[in-house]
């Protein structure tokens, strides 16, 4: 536990990102989050319909400050939202306090969100590159292999004979 004073305007920026989320104003988002989340690019600007916060007691980490927060549905919330716990972690940056959206969503996920999304995509791909296997797999038992229809069987526009339309 440190001594030090928590400087107020790291809970006042986290408080604008709030009001902001709600609001649905990027501009004032991206103001108040860090360089790592905004280059990162998978900042969600949509906000959480129908949430209360509360802060908890900030307490510093290192030269960084964690603000806990609880988020919690209203009766404007959609169906099904639940409470969300997290510790949001505030940086120092060129005098600023900011909002570390990314690293506290990796706390958040036990991991770095963005390599866990590669994970997914590489999980997606692999899963499709294998349906499509199985899928032309199955094909083939179905309908046999190698089968097409010959230029044989393509009636010709000056041809006046019904086509043969057996595989060959």
């Amino acid at each position: 536990m440190s001594d030090r004073p928590i400087p107020p305007q790291a809970v006042e920026v986290l408080q604008a990102f709030l009001a902001a989320s709600d609001k649905k104003d990027e501009e004032a988002m991206k103001a108040c989050v860090s360089k790592q989340t905004i280059e990162a690019g998978q900042m969600n600007t949509e906000g959480a319909e129908g949430m209360e916060y509360h802060l908890g007691d900030p307490v510093w980490e290192g030269d960084n400050v964690v603000i806990p927060m609880r988020a919690v549905p209203t009766a404007e919330s959609p169906q099904g939202v639940p409470e969300m716990e997290m510790q949001c972690l505030m940086v120092e940056e060129d005098g600023q306090w900011k909002f570390d959206l990314m690293e506290t969503m990796n706390r958040l996920m036990g991991g770095d969100l963005g390599e866990m999304m590669d994970q997914m995509a590489d999980m997606m791909k692999d899963t499709m590159e294998g349906l499509g296997e199985a899928m032309a797999e199955g094909m083939k038992a179905a309908f046999g292999e190698g089968e097409s229809v010959s230029d044989d069987n393509v009636k010709d526009e000056n041809d006046d004979d019904p086509p043969d339309l057996r595989l060959t």
